[in-house]
Formats: structure tokens, sequence, C-alpha cells
């Protein structure tokens, strides 16, 4: 990751990557309608 380990960093991590995957659903839904 772009952080170096730790409390800040994971957070981060989980973030970015929760976010990733709200924004890969959310364009899925739109690609099929």
């Amino acid at each position: 990751y772009f952080f170096r380990t730790g409390p800040k960093g994971i957070l981060w991590g989980m973030v970015i990557s929760g976010a990733g995957k709200v924004i890969a659903v959310f364009l899925k839904e739109v690609i099929c309608f």
C-alpha cells in the first residue's frame, strides 16, 4: 500500500478496498441496465 503498515495504513487499506468494491458493484449495476 501507499501507507506504511500500521493502524492508519490498515484503515486506509480497508477504506480504499471497500470503496473499490462499492464502485465495482455500482458500475456492474449500471452496465446491466
